[in-house]
């Protein structure tokens, strides 16, 4: 889940440290945020839903959010601020050429309402500055341009940040040069604005599995019933009984007095040894569980299965927080049995609770952090060491032996021949006897002991619990935050572009931007909400007079750190066909065919749907292999063409289509449109 020193050992090493979700094929993790921030029902007012169409819009969904404010606004709920915010859908991700014939007679009709709204509102005036560069970019009236770029510097700071976020395309070629450089110098600063490097991470966290109480650990059994044992336990007791009767018998008082006292040192003793012996036995069985079963751990291992990534996570969370004074390998190998002894108790407790190694992450983490924090205390090797008696107890322990010595020849020498026969038996068959009471004594305080410290445990883990809680909640970046850094990064990795083009962003007669999923990505999404990638692959197409530049960005989104960064120039004619496959399972895969190599495979989107969602093959009885397959289920449909969406693939696909048709020819158009 984090990034950070991983502690790496040596070369050579058997542990496998790397960081929990860094993986090198395409396997993913998904994280489902529960809230209703998107939720919309068919009840809801139109205000409801248009607010929700404007938190689509934010979250980087504007034809969702689009469709949403038009309904508002067809339910009469049409304000200034509503007709802005519905311009901004209409227009995100797409240039001013994308729009269709129906979509420019409404905007306008909507025009012809602009100054209709309220004239003290601030929406008002944006909605005029807009309307003389949309009239600019209807009719071509020269002037409209100048008076558009004035009136746009006008408006509030945030309003214009918007304009500038959305209408990026449009605002190409009219007022983009100085409305880039502010939008690029405000990117820089959002970036890494509201703690992004802490709290991005957070979004792609698993929501932690509760804790539950451990499997018990292997520990002391109880006497199994041998038969020589429940003889030597038998012929004790019926040796004490008739003991007890010979001498009550024999109406020695002597006799009586050291068969009672007898009893009583006797109880005395196999207290305090009971206490001794299982204090030294404990220490043992802490030993065995601290140190492990000695096997070493197996470094070859694939790692898919649920155990083998618990191990994987234990060894990074380990390695990461260790003594300053070890390095990574050693403290992985101080602490083999501990990790051990936590993966066995994980596996044997969430293994059948359908509960994923990564929402466990917090809970190994906690534990390598307590176990780094008792080693720096001092405590890690204490496993409660048997303690020496103190002198009182020595001095106890004494007398009643000597006591039950004295008692012992004071009753042999008061029994009769009978009696000192059977004393010799109950001495004896005494001895077995007290084995097998220590063993079940043993058990029984060992489990005991086992069972009070789980409880122990279970209530820590569940403060930590609460509290790791309390953290995602109080970190988890909203959908506009999570938009804004993103935007961010696309904005500055352009201007880098451009930079180093020596380019004016006046000269980009269009661009597209894909965000396909990048390299070992994770993905996080809330309800009804678009998919958000921890790793993005960025593909940007830079459309000039010359030709069309493609750079291709690697983006960790959890950091903001832009890695391999590849450029490739080439012609407008050299595109031949643009084609895209649709996956059964919901991807789409982009593919340009240019005219002198292989075509290009773009994976634009991840499937959403499962298999079984998609549909299902099924004989139809006739035996000729026929199939059957079910419709998709609506919602998973919705939620595909939402990630499309929030890609820029439609915008990207007609750049695209359009400049494979045209040629050079497609910049003569697209100036006409």
């Amino acid at each position: 889940m984090r990034t950070g020193d991983s502690g790496q050992p040596g070369p050579g090493a058997a542990h496998n440290i790397a960081q929990p979700g860094s993986i090198v094929e395409n396997q993913a993790y998904e994280i489902h945020h529960h809230n209703r921030h998107f939720h919309i029902t068919p009840a809801d007012t139109a205000e409801q839903r248009y607010i929700v169409g404007r938190r689509y819009l934010e979250a980087g969904s504007p034809r969702r959010a689009e469709e949403l404010i038009s309904e508002a606004i067809r339910r009469r709920h049409d304000q200034a601020e509503v007709q802005f915010h519905w311009l901004l859908a209409m227009f995100s991700k797409r240039s001013f050429r994308d729009l269709g014939e129906d979509e420019r007679d409404r905007l306008r009709a909507a025009m012809l309402t602009f100054d209709f709204y309220d004239p003290e509102d601030r929406y008002t005036a944006a909605l005029q500055a807009l309307g003389l560069l949309f009239q600019h970019l209807l009719d071509g009236a020269t002037g409209d341009a100048v008076a558009a770029e004035a009136a746009l510097h006008e408006l509030d700071e945030d309003l214009l940040d918007k304009i500038s976020y959305h209408l990026v395309d449009v605002l190409a070629g009219v007022t983009a040069q100085r409305l880039w450089e502010r939008t690029l110098e405000r990117a820089r600063v959002a970036r890494f604005a509201n703690q992004r490097t802490a709290r991005a991470r957070v979004y792609f966290e698993p929501t932690p599995a509760m804790p539950r109480r451990g499997a018990p650990a292997a520990g002391y059994e109880a006497p199994e019933g041998h038969p020589a044992e429940v003889a030597g336990v038998g012929v004790c007791v019926l040796a004490v009984s008739i003991l007890g009767w010979l001498t009550l018998s024999g109406g020695s008082p002597w006799g009586v007095a050291a068969l009672v006292v007898l009893l009583v040192a006797g109880a005395v003793l196999g207290r305090d040894l009971f206490g001794w012996m299982y204090r030294a036995d404990r220490v043992s069985l802490n030993e065995r569980r601290h140190h492990g079963n000695g096997f070493a751990e197996d470094g070859s291992r694939d790692g898919k299965g649920f155990v083998s990534q618990l191990r994987h996570s234990m060894n990074f969370y380990y390695a990461r927080h260790r003594p300053a004074d070890l390095s990574a390998q050693e403290w992985l190998d101080l602490t083999a049995g501990v990790r051990q002894r936590l993966r066995e108790e994980l596996a044997e407790t969430f293994r059948e609770q359908r509960t994923c190694a990564e929402s466990l992450h917090w809970l190994i983490r906690y534990h390598a952090i307590e176990d780094k924090r008792s080693f720096e205390a001092g405590s890690f090797h204490d496993l409660g060491a048997a303690r020496r008696p103190d002198w009182r107890a020595a001095l106890r322990f004494l007398g009643a032996l000597a006591v039950a010595v004295a008692a012992a020849v004071v009753l042999f020498r008061a029994s009769s021949l009978a009696g000192q026969l059977v004393l010799l038996v109950v001495l004896v068959s005494g001895c077995l006897a007290v084995g097998v009471g220590y063993r079940l004594y043993r058990a029984r305080r060992s489990a005991a002991d086992d069972e009070a410290e789980a409880a122990a445990l279970l209530d820590r883990r569940r403060q930590e619990f609460e509290r790791w809680k309390q953290t995602i909640s109080d970190q988890m970046p909203t959908e506009q935050e999570m938009e804004t850094w993103l935007l961010s990064d696309i904005t500055v990795l352009i201007g880098k572009v451009l930079e180093e083009a020596k380019w004016k962003r006046c000269e980009v007669v269009s661009n597209a931007v894909i965000r396909q999923p990048g390299p070992g990505w994770r993905r996080g999404r809330v309800d009804d909400g678009p998919w958000r990638y921890s790793k993005y692959q960025l593909r940007i197409y830079l459309v000039t007079v010359d030709g069309v530049r493609e750079v291709t960005a690697d983006l960790d989104f959890r950091t903001g750190e832009i890695g391999k960064v590849s450029r490739e120039n080439f012609q407008l004619d050299s595109i031949t066909s643009v084609k895209v496959i649709e996956e059964v399972n919901g991807g789409r895969v982009l593919a340009v065919m240019l005219n002198n190599g292989e075509p290009r495979e773009i994976r634009v989107a991840e499937g959403v749907i499962a298999a079984e969602a998609v549909g299902s093959e099924a004989d139809d009885g006739l035996g000729d292999g026929e199939t059957t397959q079910a419709p998709p289920d609506p919602d998973l449909v919705k939620l595909v063409r939402l990630n499309l969406d929030a890609t820029g693939f439609d915008h990207a696909l007609r750049l695209l289509e359009g400049i494979g048709a045209d040629g050079k020819g497609w910049i003569r158009r697209h100036a006409r449109a």
